[in-house]
């Protein structure tokens, strides 16, 4: 009798495990590859409303900001992140919530021009919105609402069990017979793609070797897809192991009854957020470097004001958040992404890996090429099923009947019954 976890039971589980999950991984990957460069392409594909001519003033951001807001109010719409960051020559974006017109608005941030409007992801307002109806695939098979999320989330929870069992059978066994080769030597023969001249072996070293190459991005893939939309699992594995802190446990509790007329409007927001920012410095002995944005939660009555400090990844990112009452002013948390808690540090770390955000275009191509290969991941597992399905059914066959059959060629090879990779 078989060990519950035997090899053989481990091969049976990838392989039933990797064909239910090969549509959703299929498609995340080809998305995931193309999101790689979803700025870049969103620029190309738009540069009416993202690109700007320079001008010697420039717009405060309370004064985008009361432009846009008149603008999303006249529409049904109003707007509660302030964006604080700029890039010279590109247009400051303002989402839109609570209008089914838009969700997106770009304002010229020298004359204060609108200029223009879309909902994200919308191809039929136009093509244009290509790369944004990819990411809606991506990131919850573009389905309204949290269905398509928590279906992607449920994929990823089963992806991340299985990358090990993958592991697991795809590592050369153990063995004590005389004359085995060393384990090194068939570590080696384990990522190595042999080109037989035979089709089934070859496109099953391709998944075993490949499967082994890029093992901890596919981990990194699907843990991190489990934070993003499993956020209660992934909390249970992330705080007894590491210690990991979600922000929001630690505010106050959500209110959709909560009376705001007596909270901080934007312009006196931002002004005590920066007032805040001497303390946490010394506080905290952190270097607060650039603003990033300032986000009003009505019904929690904060304030979060996110800035790039030298705790954050990289440069370019605003991480670093100092949450503080919408009425009083008073702070009320500081979280960091890195250097606060593991857990934290973790998380941040395989999102910015996942979505792109360090180690700037080299990572990119990175992400590209990884989503290239675990597609041909996803077909050779599937043809290695198929092939095996065939050939198990031209064994049940007659003589007589397989000599009516064309002619299958059979060159499985000797590890194929117990290794596969997905």
């Amino acid at each position: 009798m078989q060990p519950l976890l035997s090899r053989h039971t481990l091969v049976v589980v990838h392989r039933w495990a990797g064909l239910c999950l090969a549509p959703f991984v299929l498609l995340t990957a080809l998305t995931g590859a193309v999101l790689a460069f979803y700025h870049e392409l969103d620029h190309a594909l738009n540069p009416q409303l993202m690109t700007v001519t320079p001008a010697a003033q420039q717009l405060t951001a309370v004064e985008q900001l009361a432009i846009a807001r008149d603008y999303a109010n006249h529409h049904g719409g109003s707007i509660t992140r302030l964006p604080l960051d700029s890039t010279p020559g590109q247009s400051t974006l303002f989402y839109v919530k609570g209008t089914d017109q838009f969700d997106q608005l770009f304002v010229d941030p020298y004359s204060g021009q609108i200029l223009g409007q879309r909902t994200h992801g919308k191809l039929s307002e136009s093509w244009r919105n290509l790369p944004g109806f990819i990411y809606l695939l991506h990131r919850k098979l573009a389905i309204a609402g949290t269905t398509g999320a928590t279906i992607l989330g449920i994929v990823a929870l089963v992806w991340t069990i299985d990358c090990f069992a993958a592991l697991w059978i795809a590592a050369p066994p153990r063995s004590k017979r005389p004359g085995r080769k060393p384990l090194w030597q068939r570590w080696q023969r384990a990522l190595t793609i042999r080109n037989s001249g035979k089709k089934l072996s070859y496109r099953f070293d391709w998944h075993r070797a490949g499967g082994l190459w890029i093992w901890l991005l596919l981990l990194m893939f699907a843990w991190s897809s489990v934070g993003l939309n499993l956020k209660p699992v992934y909390e249970a594995v992330m705080v007894p192991l590491f210690g990991y802190q979600n922000p929001n446990h630690h505010l106050p509790a959500s209110d959709h009854q909560r009376d705001s007329s007596l909270d901080l409007d934007f312009a006196a927001a931002l002004t005590q957020a920066r007032l805040l920012v001497a303390a946490v410095e010394q506080d905290y002995q952190v270097d607060i470097r650039a603003e990033g944005t300032l986000d009003y939660n009505r019904n929690r009555g904060t304030y979060r004001y996110r800035v790039n400090s030298d705790r954050d990844l990289a440069d370019d990112q605003s991480k670093t958040q100092i949450f503080f009452d919408s009425r009083s002013g008073e702070r009320l948390l500081v979280t960091f992404p890195s250097g606060q808690y593991a857990g934290n540090t973790i998380t941040r770390w395989i999102y910015a890996l996942h979505m792109g955000q360090v180690f700037g275009i080299a990572w990119q191509l990175v992400l590209l090429l990884s989503g290239l290969l675990t597609s041909w991941l996803v077909y050779t597992g599937v043809y290695l099923w198929w092939q095996r399905r065939q050939n198990r059914k031209l064994n049940k066959l007659s003589p007589k009947q397989k000599t009516a059959q064309k002619t299958i060629k059979k060159d499985k090879p000797d590890s194929y019954s117990s290794n596969s990779v997905l």
